[in-house]
């Protein structure tokens, strides 16, 4: 039931970034960064941890990056890198498709797996990017195969 809530009150706040992006996006123009590093956090809904990412705007269109984050509870640490490339659509606001690969290590074992999903971006000028979205699938394929379906993320960047 915990599950169920948590999805709901996550797809909750990505709809409510949507929603904002949307409404604020008739008095602005989306300006997504071209040939920039950027740097942001994100937060994440499942067994995986929130951190940060680095990525790099190929153009206005295309980026590649990662996330990387690092978990550490109750002594025990696990960490995340996922490499991932994203196509932005340019319109008033940006969907994208995304995917890539992901490393996520914990006491005792290490998942290796990819993920392919999507969601939507704004960039309030050429330098602050807002995005939300969804990981459709994540599957996991060492040491055994687990797939995870609708992983959702809320993020920002900064790109210099």
């Amino acid at each position: 039931m915990t599950a169920q809530l948590n999805y709901a009150r996550n797809f909750g706040a990505f709809v409510l970034l949507v929603a904002i992006a949307v409404s604020t996006a008739h008095a602005q123009k989306n300006d997504p960064p071209s040939a920039q590093f950027g740097v942001g956090i994100y937060g994440i809904t499942n067994f995986l941890p929130s951190g940060f990412e680095v990525t790099y705007a190929l153009d206005s269109n295309l980026q590649v990056g990662s996330d990387l984050s690092l978990s550490i509870s109750a002594s025990v640490g696990s960490y995340l890198i996922a490499p991932y490339a994203r196509y932005l659509y340019n319109w008033v606001v940006s969907p994208f498709v995304q995917g890539g690969l992901q490393l996520y290590s914990q006491p005792g074992s290490t998942q290796a797996g990819i993920f392919l999903g999507g969601g939507v971006a704004f960039c309030i000028n050429h330098q602050i990017n807002l995005h939300g979205d969804v990981d459709i699938v994540n599957l996991f394929f060492t040491p055994s195969t687990t797939v995870g379906w609708f992983v959702f993320r809320l993020g920002a960047d900064y790109f210099f």
